[in-house]
């Protein structure tokens, strides 16, 4: 885990909102505060018999956007963005970790606007306890680097 302090936070938010940067990734929850506040969970609501299904935030980016856009970045947001089952088994092939993605309960992205200060904490969690850290040292890896490819410029707090 690893907490990140965004200094170009318009690069970031473009990426986020205005870009299809993130759009594989899965959706958790998120949090957002204007004039009013807005909540967002990450399941697609099914009927009784039907298993709910995580949402893909290309799905709710345009939301987000619609209710974003202005000149003023809203007082607060929080969300959280899990890298998909797919894309995990070749960040483990990636890397040489010795998991499976069975393993691993997820990659996660945490970002919190608050303050005029956008902060990124990274996450790799596993679904059981495992001593290792190799896997939250890649994923720490990985985000800086997917923030460096981006061009979005940060801090390790």
């Amino acid at each position: 885990m690893r907490s990140l302090l965004i200094q170009d936070v318009k690069a970031c938010t473009r990426a986020l909102f205005a870009a299809d940067s993130f759009d594989s990734w899965v959706f958790r929850e998120g949090k957002l505060r204007r004039a009013f506040d807005v909540s967002f969970d990450g399941d697609l609501t099914a009927s009784e018999d039907e298993e709910r299904s995580p949402i893909l935030w290309e799905s709710l980016r345009p939301v987000y956007f619609f209710l974003l856009k202005g000149s003023v970045l809203p007082e607060s947001f929080s969300m959280i963005l899990t890298l998909p089952e797919e894309k995990t088994a070749r960040f483990l092939e990636e890397y040489e970790l010795p998991f499976t993605p069975a393993q691993i309960a997820s990659l996660a992205l945490n970002f919190r606007y608050e303050g005029a200060k956008l902060h990124l904490i990274s996450a790799a969690t596993f679904a059981q306890f495992v001593a290792d850290h190799s896997l939250s040292e890649a994923w720490d890896k990985e985000i800086m680097l997917t923030l460096d490819r981006l061009q979005i410029a940060y801090t390790v707090e």
